[in-house]
């Protein structure tokens, strides 16, 4: 299995580079970058008499990042799904800690397969909100920690243990971003469980326009939450000279915005006024033009890499901008 997750490396390092010899056999088209690669990995073919590892997960959620920006994105749902039974056969799913890990499993290791895991489910809760599908598992089947805001050069320091896992202070961490996007995305999947899910739970069994404005107030004062912990580095500003940090502030600033959208959309109705008793149509409208406008900065920057899986939010934001 290594030797299918280099290969899965390889493939989305393709997507980033414009050396020819990424390219699929004799094409020239760029959009071939990494089929190399990736056509000779059978993410199905893994034999289920194994137990499964850190490998078998990454090389699924490696497969599904991949694959999402294609037009064999309907398939990552159902691999995303494989890669969370993984997860759990193992546990991944659980929170643990030094105390309870097996006596063959480092702390690196289990840091590992809390990255792999919360990687995989992030990514199949935004397919099924992006698809209107049910998701693979939800936040009341887990309970595993996220990762630590650390970078991975202060996972091992062999001088000074003590150290190890913890960000140096004054050193903002790369890792913040991915805490700020998984938490923001959990507000979305709470959204998709509580608006829009089929037999809504017993707690939340009221239809009526009233029961609706409690669960749209308690999650727009998370998403309020949200934003106001968000720290100065992450905060949008079209002017910012460190293009990791730019782009990181243009994935949550545009994902912030399409979170609103999935919140108030099913409140909006033809006219000016909105069905309950906030102005979704509003809030809406200035969220697509928010959305835009960063994406429009984005992509008039040089040299930045391209966003394909933007497509489907911009979709939103073009029918909330028209509506």
């Amino acid at each position: 299995c290594t030797a299918k997750l280099v290969l899965a490396v390889c493939a989305l390092g393709s997507r980033l580079s414009n050396d020819p010899r990424t390219l699929y056999q004799e094409s020239q088209d760029l959009r071939s970058g990494g089929w190399k690669y990736f056509s000779q990995i059978r993410l199905v073919g893994m034999s289920f008499l194994k137990p499964s590892t850190i490998y078998d997960l990454q090389l699924h959620a490696l497969g599904v990042a991949f694959l999402f920006p294609t037009q064999l994105s309907h398939v990552c749902w159902y691999i995303a799904a494989l890669g969370i039974r993984i997860a759990q056969e193992v546990g991944a799913h659980r929170k643990r800690n030094l105390m309870t890990l097996p006596a063959s499993q480092s702390r690196m290791e289990q840091e590992t397969w809390k990255r792999a895991f919360w990687n995989i489910t992030s990514t199949d809760l935004y397919m099924s909100i992006a698809t209107g599908r049910p998701r693979s598992t939800r936040e009341d089947d887990f309970d595993a920690e996220l990762p630590p805001i650390c970078d991975d050069e202060y996972w091992e320091i062999p001088s000074n243990p003590q150290l190890e896992f913890v960000q140096p202070t004054g050193k903002f961490s790369k890792m913040a971003y991915w805490h700020y996007f998984v938490n923001l995305l959990r507000i979305a999947g709470l959204a998709k469980d509580h608006l829009f899910s089929t037999r809504r739970a017993a707690s939340w069994l009221s239809s009526s326009v009233d029961g609706n404005d409690k669960i749209v107030l308690e999650l727009d004062s998370m998403l309020n939450s949200w934003m106001d912990a968000l720290p100065d580095d992450l905060r949008w500003d079209p002017h910012r000279p460190n293009d990791t940090l730019f782009s990181q502030s243009v994935m949550l600033h545009t994902n912030y915005y399409w979170t609103q959208i999935q919140i108030h959309k099913s409140f909006i109705r033809p006219g000016p006024l909105s069905t309950g008793n906030f102005p979704s149509l509003a809030i809406c409208t200035n969220a697509a033009r928010s959305f835009v406008h960063i994406l429009q900065v984005y992509h008039l920057r040089p040299n930045m890499p391209r966003l394909p899986h933007y497509i489907v939010c911009f979709l939103y934001s073009i029918v909330s901008y028209l509506t």
